[in-house]
C-alpha cells in the first residue's frame, strides 16, 4: 500500500505541473493539498517539503499572500527539522518578500 500512495503522491505531482503550465491554479493547488494530505498520512516531511512551497506560491502569485504564508510558515518548520540551513535562509527570505508585499498593498491602499 505504501508503494501505490508514492505512486498516487508522484501522479498527483505531475498533474499539478501541468495544471500550472496551463493556467489552472486552483485545480494545482487542489492536486497539490491532496498529496500533502497523503504526505501526512505517510509522516513524510521530505514529501512535505515538496508541495507547501509550490502551493504558497501558487497563493501568492493569485493574491492571496495570507494564504501564502500559511504554508511557507510550516515549510520552514520543516527545513529547521531537516537541519536545512540553505533551505531555511531561503524560506526566510520568501516569506519576508510576502510580508512585504502585504504591508506594501495594505500602505497604499490607505
Amino acid at each position: 500500500q505504501l508503494n501505490d500512495l508514492d505512486l498516487q503522491n508522484g501522479i498527483l505531482l505531475n498533474i499539478g505541473v501541468i495544471l500550472i503550465e496551463r493556467g489552472d491554479l486552483s485545480e494545482a493547488v487542489d492536486h497539490y493539498k491532496h498529496a500533502l494530505g497523503i504526505f501526512d498520512l505517510l509522516d513524510d516531511l521530505k514529501g512535505r517539503d515538496q508541495i507547501l512551497p509550490n502551493i504558497g506560491m501558487i497563493l501568492s502569485d493569485r493574491g492571496d499572500l495570507s494564504g501564502a504564508l500559511d504554508y511557507n510558515n510550516p515549510f520552514l518548520n520543516i527545513a529547521e527539522q531537516l537541519g536545512d540551513l540553505k533551505l531555511q535562509s531561503q524560506i526566510s527570505l520568501d516569506t519576508t518578500s510576502v510580508v512585504v508585499h502585504v504591508l506594501l498593498l495594505a500602505f497604499y491602499q490607505i
